[in-house]
């Protein structure tokens, strides 16, 4: 095991850096690429280094987030207006919504 967390997103550089990079992957649906933060009990979003979102740099897609329910995040692939954009998501997608899932991207923990 490699080891590593899903990305946290400083800057509009670094989101356009996962962005580029999650292009580059095999797969790359509309649903895009997994981002490293999670809505929890007080229904705010974290980092998962427990950094507030809401402290710093954001990237919402127009009317996101939207739903409670939705407690993890992704940033849009394909095309529109929102390409490159955050998104809440549903942490368990269907397995008929496999097909069009979001890409995993870790970043590797420094040392």
């Amino acid at each position: 095991m490699l080891g590593g967390d899903l990305a946290i997103i400083r800057s509009a550089a670094e989101s356009n850096f996962v962005f580029d990079l999650a292009k580059k992957q095999e797969t790359f649906t509309a649903w895009g690429a997994w981002l490293g933060f999670v809505r929890k009990a007080d229904k705010k979003f974290y980092w998962i280094d427990d950094t507030p979102l809401a402290r710093g740099y954001t990237a919402w897609a127009s009317a996101e987030p939207n739903s409670l329910s939705e407690k993890c995040g992704n940033m849009f692939g394909g095309r529109g207006t929102n390409v490159g954009k955050w998104n809440d998501l549903l942490c368990d997608a269907p397995s008929v919504y496999l097909k069009y899932a979001a890409v995993i991207l870790c970043q590797k923990k420094a040392n």
